[in-house]
């Protein structure tokens, strides 16, 4: 009989920051050790929007930082009768909406506290204070900005990691740990035969090169399908024009970008005609995919050089 699934102790006792908005919002965290899966629930939210996170998502001990550090316990709401403990420079957590409607959670400090005499409404301590916060990301990030108490919630440090994320966090280091001689990146699963295995490599920059003998697939847990693409696997001594297909998978691209503009990019630099095939992205990440495809080893050069150079960095208008 297998284990049940672990779940956080106290239902939606964790915080999350979301990567798709960069706010925080209150979830619980459910460990399937049979799949080796955390799903992370939102409150008030349907099952529809579960985010669901397996080991093969992460790459090395940093992207497991990175993941761990999204997670806290939730944050204390600071009542009328506690005004008097915020104190400049403490770090809160605080609602904000853009349109007066939808209200998300940043992290802020107090830039100055404006004392005010307290009320009595229904025999209830009503505090009349201001706090000026600063906001520390999200779409106000750096701004000042007045707030009342009831928008303002104290952050709790982290004693403990949460038993779920803790578990999910171990498996997925001893993966990484493991080093297998091949690691899927990140956004997508692929089938690849004996020979395709040999012939695949990972550049520092996180740039995956494949060659083989046979056919891969590049898909993705939202289904994308860029095709059976046949590769040939070569030698260093091979004629470079020889012919053939080649897939460099890169990540780290802005959403929203077109294939029509990575094509006219990589043929402005290079004189090189690719395929580019853009990854589907689900909305908590912040970045994007693609296959480039080419058709010869020559080619597959000039592309790697271009973007895979230790002289130059290529940057998007934004700066990724």
């Amino acid at each position: 009989m297998s284990a049940p699934p672990l779940n956080s102790a106290g239902g939606y006792n964790l915080e999350f920051h979301a990567p798709s908005d960069d706010a925080w919002y209150s979830v619980r965290a459910i460990f399937n050790g049979k799949k080796k899966e955390l799903t992370v629930k939102f409150e008030n939210f349907g099952d529809g929007e579960d985010l669901v996170f397996k080991p093969d998502r992460f790459v090395t001990a940093c992207d497991l930082e990175e993941f761990e550090a999204r997670f806290r316990p939730v944050s204390h709401q600071l009542q009328d009768w506690e005004c008097r403990e915020a104190k400049k420079g403490m770090l809160v957590c605080v609602s904000h909406s853009a349109d007066g409607l939808d209200n998300r959670f940043y992290d802020a400090t107090i830039e100055e506290v404006i004392h005010k005499d307290h009320s009595v409404v229904n025999g209830e301590e009503v505090c009349s204070c201001a706090f000026v916060v600063v906001w520390k990301h999200g779409p106000a990030k750096h701004l000042l900005h007045r707030k009342k108490i009831e928008s303002i919630c104290i952050v709790q440090s982290v004693s403990e990691l949460d038993p779920a994320v803790a578990s999910f966090l171990e498996v997925a280091r001893q993966e990484i740990e493991g080093g297998a001689c091949f690691k899927a990146p990140p956004f997508s699963t692929h089938e690849f035969s004996p020979g395709e295995r040999k012939g695949s490599q990972r550049s520092a920059s996180g740039m995956w090169f494949m060659q083989g003998d046979d056919e891969f697939k590049v898909g993705t847990q939202e289904g994308l399908d860029v095709g059976e693409l046949p590769l040939l696997e070569t030698s260093d001594d091979d004629d470079p024009h020889m012919g053939g297909r080649y897939a460099l998978l890169v990540d780290n691209l802005e959403k929203g970008i077109s294939p029509s503009e990575i094509v006219q990019f990589i043929h402005r630099e290079t004189s090189v005609l690719v395929e580019a095939h853009i990854s589907s992205s689900f909305f908590y990440e912040t970045c994007t995919k693609a296959a480039i495809v080419v058709d010869s080893k020559r080619n597959f050069h000039e592309v790697c050089n271009l973007l895979d150079s230790p002289d130059h960095l290529v940057i998007s208008q934004t700066g990724r």
